[in-house]
């Protein structure tokens, strides 16, 4: 029930109570003397009614205004937290149930970097034909750093472009290249300056090489951990971009 309506019931029900309680004592509208010729005790008694509806009434409006106006009380509870004590209490894992007749094979722990050698020429076995190979524990995919040393450098008529390539490698991978310009004129061309010594030397070959108006792209075998530079030149000071791709 809303507040509105609970004021609302209260006043008309003050009102009727108020006309029922008169004329209980005699008193209408008509003749209000009527109350001038009352008993004591009936005068006593009109006013304890009269009182009783006066006081139900403030009631109703006191609960109208809190409804408007509530009032809210906070209160701060302290209760005490015990204390959680942990207790180790020594007991033994349990051990796997194993089968009756089964023996138990431990492990076997492998280093990262360790070479393992995979065949296929075991008699009766089911892989037979399939090529063999070298699996290498913890091989990382190859790290490649590009950085451009110098742009439109003019050489013999042309404008020379060249980057940066630092390879960090574990392993000799295949590399794409494909430079884009307008006004490129020539191929790429391709240098190594510094090899890491524990590669061991793999000299690095491009095939698959592709020249057309604006375009150059080419693959380039054995790359390992080193610092490459590719030269590029074009015609006109144009802006020279490089993708490369480890396969």
């Amino acid at each position: 029930m809303s507040p509105v309506l609970a004021l609302f019931i209260g006043l008309l029900t003050a009102l009727a109570s108020t006309v029922a309680i008169l004329d209980w004592c005699g008193i209408k509208p008509r003749d209000i003397r009527t109350g001038l010729t009352m008993s004591l005790s009936t005068r006593w008694k009109l006013v304890l009614m009269i009182g009783l509806v006066a006081l139900s009434l403030g009631l109703s409006g006191f609960g109208f205004y809190r409804s408007l106006r509530p009032r809210i009380v906070e209160r701060i509870v302290d209760r005490p937290v015990d204390r959680i004590v942990e207790k180790v209490v020594p007991q033994e894992c349990p051990q796997p149930k194993q089968a009756k007749g089964s023996r138990q094979v431990p492990g076997v722990v492998i280093p990262p970097g360790t070479k393992i050698e995979a065949t296929t020429n075991a008699p009766g076995s089911v892989a037979t034909g399939v090529n063999t190979g070298t699996i290498i524990q913890g091989d990382a995919p190859p790290q490649i750093t590009l950085a451009k040393l110098g742009e439109n450098v003019p050489e013999n008529g042309q404008f020379r472009t060249r980057f940066r390539l630092s390879v960090v490698t574990r392993r000799a991978f295949l590399l794409y290249l494909k430079a884009t310009s307008p006004s490129l004129d020539g191929g790429i061309g391709w240098e190594r300056d510094r090899l890491d010594p524990s590669q061991g030397g793999y000299p690095s070959s491009a095939t698959n090489v592709f020249n057309g108006p604006g375009y150059a792209e080419e693959d380039v075998e054995n790359v390992v951990a080193a610092t490459y530079t590719v030269t590029l030149y074009t015609s006109k000071p144009d802006v020279v971009n490089l993708e490369y791709k480890a396969h």
